[in-house]
């Protein structure tokens, strides 16, 4: 466990997937106010073939501090709650705190409002700020970070115009009605009509979870293999897969017509491929799944 007293201060940040640009810009200008006294982890850097979880779990026994950056309550924030709550077991917040950076138009989620909390209009980010690198006061660290960035405190203004842009111009939320799970594949030229990459992360919500009786967290594609395996229902997955090889090469997928049972046997699934957002810069692709009751 992280006693503070390492050379650099580490912080985790937690953040929800859709905001993941802004989360990366919150963490670049950190790093660069701190130099070389911070150190700074963030789910997106998790190394390729590293078990997720042990990731996750060690990064946050060593983080001094947890930062959730809280945009909007709409939507579902399970995964982030998850964090937080992890961290939160495996810490004394008296010395390792969790601070929710949140959109001025609302207040933090009701599992947090015991904890501090930053607005990210420019006032609220230029006295966190001002006190996270000039103080000891939030960081609970053996010294300030970096007072010297501190006591520039137009370069101080400057970084918290620039992050509460970056905050409170994020992308909006989506509500899903249906039950929903979007799939993002790395490499997804190597989709075949048999196999998806290792590379690969679902996200959802707690609700369309149920379905395969999974709590929430973090799940990949061979989940959904495992959970139609055991129940003997493969071939809504098969049709998935090869609707999803068609739309990797541009083609328009047919139509999924294999449905399956839920984890309680009380509903029956048709999966829907309705949507797929394809990576601008890398081979990386996101599909977008609904569960009809058929």
């Amino acid at each position: 466990m992280n006693q503070n007293s390492d050379n650099s201060y580490k912080v985790f940040i937690s953040f929800k997937s859709s905001y993941q640009k802004m989360a990366e810009e919150f963490k670049k200008t950190l790093d660069f106010c701190g130099g070389d006294n911070i150190t700074i982890h963030m789910s997106t850097d998790i190394p390729e073939g590293k078990n997720w979880r042990e990731w996750i779990i060690e990064k946050m026994m060593d983080a001094d501090m947890l930062i959730l950056l809280f945009t909007a309550p709409r939507g579902t924030w399970d995964w982030c709650l998850y964090e937080v709550g992890l961290f939160r077991e495996l810490t004394n917040l008296d010395k390792r705190p969790v601070v929710c950076v949140h959109n001025p138009k609302y207040p933090p989620p009701d599992p947090l409002k015991d904890l501090q909390a930053v607005k990210a209009d420019v006032k609220g980010l230029e006295r966190f700020l001002d006190k996270f690198y000039g103080t000891t006061e939030i960081t609970k660290w053996h010294k300030p970070i970096s007072k010297t960035f501190s006591e520039n405190k137009d370069e101080v203004k400057r970084m918290a115009e620039k992050l509460s842009r970056t905050f409170i111009g994020g992308p909006p939320d989506i509500t899903y009605i249906n039950r929903y799970m979007i799939i993002d594949v790395k490499n997804a030229s190597s989709i075949t009509e048999s196999s998806i990459p290792d590379e690969n992360a679902l996200e959802s919500n707690s609700r369309s979870f149920e379905i395969f009786g999974w709590v929430p967290g973090a799940r990949k594609w061979d989940d959904i293999e495992h959970f139609a395996e055991k129940r003997d229902e493969v071939e809504w997955v098969e049709e998935l897969k090869q609707a999803m090889c068609s739309a990797s090469k541009r083609n328009f997928p047919s139509q999924i017509k294999s449905t399956f049972n839920s984890f309680d046997n009380e509903k029956k699934y048709r999966p829907i491929l309705y949507r797929v957002d394809y990576g601008v810069a890398d081979d990386s692709m996101r599909f977008y799944i609904l569960f009809v009751i058929a």
